[in-house]
């Protein structure tokens, strides 16, 4: 299914306008990379282009989380356009490093 997946991901002009890139798949997850302010948008097409994958061959309800981190491995980024999330990846982007949302 990840392999249905990546081929329906990577055909998705949607994606491609937003300046979505599919990096490598690990396992049924698929890591990739967008820019910031498109993250929402990308992760809900992501995640319906997997179910979609599944649901071509499978008869049972699919679900798929997309995750969204400044850095593979890294904290976690929250979905939502709130100020300190935008705070955080300016900081990120010009210092290299990542603060906690306690720290702003």
């Amino acid at each position: 299914m990840s392999k249905r997946a990546m081929i329906l991901i990577g055909q998705n002009q949607e994606l491609k306008d937003l300046g979505f890139k599919m990096c490598f798949p690990v396992h049924d997850e698929i890591i990739a990379e967008c820019p910031f302010e498109n993250r929402k948008r990308c992760g809900e097409l992501l995640s319906s282009l997997m179910i979609q994958a599944g649901a071509e061959k499978i008869n049972i309800p699919m679900k798929c989380d997309a995750e969204f981190f400044f850095y593979w491995y890294g904290p976690e980024v929250s979905m939502d356009n709130d100020e300190i999330t935008q705070k955080q990846y300016n900081d990120f982007i010009t210092t290299g490093t990542y603060k906690e949302r306690e720290e702003y």
